[in-house]
């Protein structure tokens, strides 16, 4: 981080847990070095990831990122009564991405803003009615 991103050492110093800085550390090396991220969980169904990786970029001339959906409700009534803020969601538990890809960059940005207002992401997810942690 300290080479390649140097401007996340300090969200980086505000994690508070080893999953945290995983986390974090994950999605800086991706951002520089492109690559797929699958968490250990949804290992099983990548079996043929090798069918994505064949679609991936083959030459290089286009950025990508590929995420998966974590949810995808018919309406925003129905995501309300299973208490989902929003429609639908993407789900970093698996991706995709070419090396510093804008996207990534929001993402890696917000995710640094929240490290460093953790105060402000507790409230607003309290707000929602969510537990701080499970």
């Amino acid at each position: 981080i300290e080479t390649n991103a140097p401007e996340y050492i300090v969200p980086f110093r505000e994690c508070v847990t080893k999953e945290e800085m995983f986390d974090l550390a994950r999605l800086v090396i991706l951002y520089v070095l492109g690559g797929i991220s699958a968490d250990i969980s949804v290992a099983r169904p990548l079996e043929r990831i090798d069918l994505l990786l064949h679609d991936l970029n083959p030459n290089k001339d286009r950025r990508q990122f590929i995420v998966s959906v974590d949810y995808d409700f018919e309406t925003l009534h129905d995501s309300k009564l299973w208490a989902y803020p929003r429609q639908k969601g993407i789900a970093l538990h698996c991706f995709a991405v070419s090396p510093r890809h804008p996207v990534l960059k929001t993402i890696l940005n917000q995710v640094s803003h929240n490290l460093m207002h953790r105060n402000q992401v507790d409230a607003a997810i309290l707000k929602h009615g969510y537990p701080l942690s499970l």
